[in-house]
């Protein structure tokens, strides 16, 4: 209660509308991905910015990040990151980024390896 009859149904067609642009963001993005499938929603929103338009959709990043994450449509998080290994001189150990649990990798650090083409001595 406490709603009128206009406002409630002027949010039941703004909630509509919201998804009905949603739908519309979403199939765009796939048209893109399947073309570069690791683009990242930064870039594909600058790429979007003229068909959206084309389309009277009003989007900002914030929100089509929150439009790709509803949907499960944001990219992978980067690669493994290099850093040295400070227990054994010579080695790498590689950082795993954010999205390394969506990878099925579940260890955020792996073993320190040794470094390739050089040799294991300290600088």
């Amino acid at each position: 209660m406490g709603h009128s009859r206009q406002a409630y149904y002027q949010g039941r067609r703004r909630e509509a509308d919201r998804l009905a642009n949603a739908q519309a963001v979403v199939e765009l993005v796939r048209e893109q991905r399947m073309r570069q499938p690791r683009i990242g929603t930064r870039k594909l929103h600058h790429l979007l910015q003229e068909p959206l338009q084309r389309q009277a959709i009003a989007l900002g990043r914030d929100a089509m990040f929150d439009v790709l994450r509803n949907a499960r449509l944001l990219a992978d998080g980067g690669a493994c990151v290099l850093a040295r290994c400070a227990s054994v001189p010579g080695m790498l150990q590689y950082w795993l980024g954010e999205g390394a649990w969506r990878r099925g990798i579940s260890k955020a650090l792996m073993t320190c390896l040794p470094r390739q083409g050089r040799s294991n001595s300290p600088r």
